[in-house]
């Protein structure tokens, strides 16, 4: 559709044309006369139509040094292509906004639509220099940084104030400095084409960046100042940190009106820090879900999901325990659901008062407890990391031979290549193995980092096949994660997670397990299991027995490695691609680490020692739900919700608030 006519069709075209030239046509009638408003509702459109040449990944290398343009054309071109990247993610992304709030003031819209245009001229600019230099946008991968950070601004209360926020206020904002740093790099190469066009990007930008703080001003709570405003509404994981570059524009500044509170504000942020009281009488947690992927983790800290799994988290140690914030300590409210505030963690193994508990005990920890002088009793970080790898688990089921008959000698561990050209022939290797496979297995395959979690990092290969570029970019962010497995996708029927705790001496004590509910790619949903009569907690598989049995053999094995603390081993039923049996897959990893597995089992421990729920010190076996933001029950389980105990968080800003439900004898509502 070229006959677009309101802004709501243009806008449309935009995320849903596939191709470049289509995204770049500008925000008028086929005539040239303006686009009109039409009476639409709001639509969200979660990613854009891309051309295969167009399609964005899961992050990229870091650009060459700038001391490369002088002498590397192919160094130009990367930068060149990343910047008009950049403007074809701006361009889709104020089309997404427009999208999504049709109701806002017509001066606004309006706004948009001149950015639109602007941005486009801007990738213009971009890609004649590209061209010029012989390539084209997509011969090197493309990030999804804009469009990986819209989860932030959906799920803010904020709503267009937080686009405002994260869009203008803070990528435009920081786009004044990096403007004139590549310009006068581009300069001193001696490629004043170059560095005329991103001349011309910073002084359109002081423009953007001038839209987005008027109506910030215009649509903030009066009481606020500008710099409050903007630290209430912008969106994770953006701060005023992330609103500068390199150098600093103060004169772009001014002129696009900011005041010179928020310049200074701004000048002056600091990024996350986290900071110790060691005075403190209850353990002191330290949020680093997500620790074995690298420093990430610290942007993480402060995304509303992993706030309320942390809230959550700390339910499990005394009412003392602390969770450490940006800059301070805090200390989320006790959830009036679970009784009176406890004076112990809920697993005696846990206690640990005035020490650092960390959720994965990563390798910057001993860094960070000796430079705050902290007494800490945690594991070698080595240790922890060759335990969590995967292919632990991996390279121990197949030397017990306990992989079922259709996967032996199918699933592949592959490290980390060191050298580029070790990256060419590892994507040959991989194909090779995947070739030899039976027809089933090649059909739907995954290759997944060896160190990750929530299944994020996977890339997907289809009927032998796999994208080249898409391997070249998984690779790239595997080097800091040991490699990689290879194996196929397979139909289950039901994911299993079985708790350990393992101590000082190298004993092992089974804490419970439980069944694991995830979505289609790998993300957590939840957990189920029986409350027994004898206050122990079990899955209710058929496969319970056999998954305690088959993970006790590599608990101990992790025991001999002088890991002590939490651990979870995952496994999962599935069915036979060719006999369609139901076949039991065990060991498939072993997390080293807190789990939500230690969260559930946690939480389910505390109700059943609340004095508010009698009715759960029954002698009958009870079975639970635990559920994380609301998320949908499996169709198997929406006939039990009369017989179900839930425990669900409900998002809460100020803490967790757990639902219970036991049929007529036990409702506790929101």
């Amino acid at each position: 559709m070229t006959s677009y006519q309101t802004i709501h069709e243009y806008c449309r075209y935009i995320l849903e044309s596939p191709t470049l030239e289509d995204k770049l046509r500008p925000p008028r009638q086929a005539d040239g006369s303006p686009l009109i408003e039409g009476d639409e509702e709001s639509l969200v459109i979660y990613q854009p139509a891309r051309s295969e040449r167009l399609q964005m990944v899961d992050g990229v290398g870091r650009l060459p040094p700038v001391s490369d343009l002088k002498h590397d054309e192919k160094a130009r071109c990367s930068y060149m292509a990343r910047f008009a990247h950049h403007e074809l993610q701006a361009v889709e992304l104020f089309a997404w906004a427009l999208l999504v709030w049709p109701d806002l003031p017509g001066s606004l819209r309006r706004g948009f639509l001149n950015v639109i245009e602007d941005e486009q001229r801007h990738a213009r600019l971009y890609l004649d220099r590209l061209r010029a230099m012989g390539a084209e946008l997509g011969d090197e991968p493309l990030s999804d940084f804009f469009w990986r950070h819209l989860p932030g601004v959906l799920e803010s209360e904020h709503g267009p104030k937080a686009f405002l926020c994260a869009m203008g206020l803070t990528l435009e904002q920081a786009n004044l400095d990096f403007a004139l740093y590549f310009r006068d790099a581009f300069r001193r190469a001696g490629d004043e084409e170059s560095a005329a066009a991103l001349h011309t990007v910073r002084e359109e930008e002081i423009g953007h960046v001038a839209l987005a703080y008027k109506w910030l001003e215009d649509l903030k709570d009066p009481a606020l100042s500008d710099v409050e405003a903007y630290d209430t509404y912008v969106p994770y994981p953006f701060a005023a940190a992330q609103a500068r570059g390199k150098g600093f524009d103060e004169k772009g500044r001014r002129l696009a009106g900011l005041s010179p509170e928020l310049i200074q504000h701004v000048r002056q942020a600091k990024h996350y820090t986290l900071e110790f009281n060691r005075e403190t009488t209850g353990a002191v947690l330290l949020p680093n879900l997500a620790g074995e992927e690298g420093e990430s983790w610290k942007r993480m800290r402060f995304h509303p999901k992993v706030s309320r799994v942390v809230s959550l988290w700390r339910c499990l140690f005394s009412k003392d325990a602390l969770v450490l914030a940006e800059g301070k300590q805090a200390a989320s409210p006790w959830p009036e659901t679970l009784g009176k505030p406890p004076e112990r963690p809920v697993f005696a193994q846990m206690e640990n008062s005035g020490r650092l508990v960390p959720w994965f005990v990563d390798s910057g920890i001993p860094d960070f407890c000796a430079k705050r002088k902290l007494r800490v009793d945690l594991p070698d970080p080595k240790r922890v990391r060759r335990v969590h790898d995967k292919a632990f688990a991996q390279v121990f089921v197949q030397a017990e031979n306990l992989l079922p008959a259709p996967l032996k000698d199918i699933i592949h561990v592959f490290p980390a290549p060191r050298q580029k050209e070790d990256v060419e022939r590892l994507y040959s290797e991989v194909l090779n193995v995947v070739s030899a496979w039976p027809e089933w297995a090649r059909a739907n395959f995954t290759l997944k980092p060896r160190l990750g979690s929530s299944g994020r990092g996977r890339l997907a290969g289809k009927e032998g096949a796999l994208e080249r570029k898409a391997f070249l970019s998984f690779v790239q962010r595997c080097q800091e994660r040991e490699g990689f497995l290879l194996e196929p996708w397979l139909e289950r029927k039901e994911d299993l997670s079985s708790q350990y705790w393992i101590h000082a001496d190298g004993s092992v004590e089974h804490l419970g397990s439980l069944r694991l509910f995830n979505n289609a790619s790998g993300g957590y949903l939840g957990h189920g299991g029986l409350l027994c009569s004898q206050r122990s907690v079990i899955s209710g598989s058929p496969f319970d027995q056999q998954l305690i049995h088959t993970s006790m053999p590599l608990v101990r094995e992790v025991a001999a490695q002088d890991y002590v603390g939490p651990l979870g081993v995952d496994a999962f039923s599935f069915q036979d691609p060719e006999s369609e049996a139901v076949l039991f897959r065990p060991l498939l990893e072993c997390n080293a680490r807190y789990t939500m597995g230690t969260i559930a089992l946690g939480l389910v421990k505390r109700v059943q020692e609340s004095e508010l729920y009698p009715a759960l010190k029954s002698s009958k076996d009870i079975p639970f739900t635990f559920w994380m933001d609301g998320a949908e029950q499996p169709a198997q389980e929406s006939d039990a919700s009369t017989s179900t105990l839930r425990i669900e968080l409900s998002g809460d800003a100020n803490g967790p608030v757990l639902n219970f439900a036991l049929g007529e004898v036990l409702v506790k509502e929101k």
